[in-house]
């Protein structure tokens, strides 16, 4: 039976499977599944969106239908601990994956600014970029813009301690378990 997110977990089926199109399935936590994430009964996740895309696995982790907005170091440390790392985006594909994944909000990347450079932090020799228009303008603040976010337009460069959504990218690995906190 497929269910879609939503505050009520089953009892005795606290765990969702998504198959390799995205489509999410309620499970017991006890079946095999290439990915399977775990819900903690104490914690309060109004929604959690999962998907995959090329045997990735991406995680937007939202509240109230929009992502919680924290700083970029912020945003990152909560992905890392959760075994994965903030997205990187490596073609146009995958780019209106994540649009569609986000909906309208925006999210953090892993591009940064590095010297007079930009890069991806886990990613080489990717040439794949999605500026918006006139960007990077190095502003807000002046000068100190050394991080992007993306949003259905294109990105933008910002300072570290912008705030805006999180989107986490993993590798899916057998079995794959994951266990999602609220962003305090």
């Amino acid at each position: 039976m497929r269910h879609n997110v939503t505050k009520t977990v089953s009892p005795g089926r606290k765990c969702m499977s998504v198959d390799g199109i995205g489509n999410m399935i309620r499970e017991n936590c006890e079946r095999e599944m290439s990915f399977l994430c775990r819900f903690e009964q104490k914690l309060i996740i109004v929604i959690i969106l999962f998907a995959t895309f090329y045997q990735l696995c991406f995680c937007n982790c939202s509240e109230d239908k929009s992502p919680k907005a924290v700083e970029w170091n912020v945003a990152r440390k909560f992905c890392f601990a959760r075994g994965s790392e903030l997205v990187w985006i490596d073609s146009e594909a995958e780019q209106k994956f994540l649009n569609t994944l986000a909906g309208m909000d925006p999210f953090w990347i892993s591009f940064v600014k590095n010297g007079d450079k930009w890069e991806w932090l886990y990613m080489d020799n990717v040439p794949y970029t999605k500026w918006k228009s006139g960007e990077p303008d190095q502003c807000c603040p002046v000068g100190k813009a050394n991080r992007a976010f993306s949003a259905h337009n294109g990105w933008s460069d910002v300072g570290p301690t912008f705030k805006t959504g999180v989107m986490c990218k993993y590798e899916i690995k057998l079995p794959y378990f994951c266990t999602y906190f609220k962003i305090d």
